[in-house]
């Protein structure tokens, strides 16, 4: 298993629109499903926690501050989630092997 690729090069692609690109595979390998369907809903969750604390963050500032975009992102994520799962158990049912790449993309450019 190569979850967490700590060799690869951050990768750095300027274009005219961006300003600079920059890349970074965080995961790529092979896993069981049991340690697919973990690295998904620990990744997804880490995304709702963080839509979350957004939502208190402003809603601290603001008591008015509504709740229909975080709810929806929130429940998007859900969906996600769970697509993924289902995904998962029916590669584990086939006898598939599960493979994840994740790639973190920053575009940088001006404010």
């Amino acid at each position: 298993m190569n979850a967490l690729n700590q060799t690869a090069p951050m990768l750095l692609k300027s274009t005219e629109k961006t300003g600079q690109i920059r890349e970074a595979r965080v995961i790529d390998g092979e896993f069981t499903s049991s340690e697919a369907s973990d690295v998904i809903s620990k990744l997804i969750d880490a995304q709702i926690n963080f839509c979350k604390i957004q939502f208190i963050s402003q809603y601290e500032g603001n008591h008015e501050t509504g709740t229909d975009y975080y709810e929806q992102k929130i429940a998007d994520l859900n969906y996600k989630k769970q697509e993924l799962r289902e995904s998962i158990k029916r590669a584990r049912e086939e006898g598939m092997k599960i493979c994840i790449e994740g790639t973190i993309k920053l575009k940088l450019g001006k404010a």
